[in-house]
């Protein structure tokens, strides 16, 4: 069990703050797009691309790598809770990234979040409380 909540704790911890990481990383990132850099043949050409994560931005944007990185914790704490639990625990308790990524998104990020979109969010609470209660 100490393993379960562990590997759990990492991964939801890992998504959250690697996607929000990526997220401030992508705002920061100019350059050009696929279309305007000569289509997705250029981009699979390894100098090419390269040359166009260097236009963009990307290969000295901090925050994007730092988010790759923590997602790739988060995996490993995925990879823990996914070898000790059942699948049917795991994956719908991360879906509790969806609560906090959303709250944070709000009043963090300053994203307008829709009433629509609560009741999405309700919606997965009450799941996860449903989840949480059986055995």
């Amino acid at each position: 069990m100490a393993y379960f909540a562990i590997g759990m704790a990492i991964a939801i911890i890992g998504s959250v703050v690697g996607d929000f990481l990526i997220k401030e990383g992508t705002m920061k990132v100019g350059g050009p797009t696929a279309d305007s850099f000569g289509g997705i043949q250029k981009l699979l050409n390894p100098r090419t691309l390269f040359q166009y994560l260097q236009q963009s931005g990307i290969t000295h944007n901090w925050k994007l790598w730092l988010g790759i990185a923590v997602l790739a914790v988060h995996f490993g704490g995925y990879l823990l809770a996914m070898r000790v639990a059942a699948v049917t625990m795991v994956v719908p308790l991360m879906a509790s990234t969806y609560i906090l990524e959303t709250i944070l998104a709000q009043y963090i990020l300053r994203e307008r979040v829709t009433l629509l979109r609560w009741v999405g969010v309700s919606v997965v609470v009450v799941g996860l409380v449903g989840l949480i209660n059986t055995r």
